[in-house]
């Protein structure tokens, strides 16, 4: 286990966990992506986001011509 999620969790080097593990679907798999600390995971979560973002915001406004008229 990395040095940082062992800190985070409290656990001495060796030292034993229990987990329970469930799914979360597609927002929790990608607020996990955006919030993890490895900048090789979380730069292209946020690249992505915005991405997705503005291909929203470009089909609505391509669409408002055709729904206001």
């Amino acid at each position: 286990m990395p040095y940082d999620i062992r800190e985070r969790l409290g656990v001495a080097k060796g030292g034993e966990l229990d987990f329970l593990l469930r799914k979360v679907g597609l927002w929790g798999l990608l607020r996990w992506y955006v919030r993890s600390p490895d900048p090789a995971v979380s730069i292209p979560a946020w690249i992505a986001v915005i991405g997705i973002t503005l291909a929203i915001v470009g089909i609505v406004l391509t669409a408002m011509p055709l729904i206001c008229t």
